[in-house]
């Protein structure tokens, strides 16, 4: 079980870090978001992520420096 998040990467981004808060992205300040993980393809599988709670994730490009 768990969560699918899916996007389009930014241009020149190598991989893609995922961060999640507990609600709605509108209603969570920036530092209630947890880096959870990353991907170098368009999604990410939140295992954790438990039926029933909301949740809110951003999702940021990043090179491999």
């Amino acid at each position: 079980m768990g969560t699918s998040v899916s996007w389009t990467n930014a241009a020149g981004s190598a991989t893609t870090q995922v961060y999640r808060a507990l609600g709605t992205c509108a209603g969570a300040a920036a530092g209630d978001f947890q880096y959870i993980g990353s991907s170098a393809g368009t999604s990410f599988l939140d295992t954790r992520a438990q039926g029933g709670i909301t949740y809110g994730y951003k999702v940021r490009g990043a090179d491999l420096c």
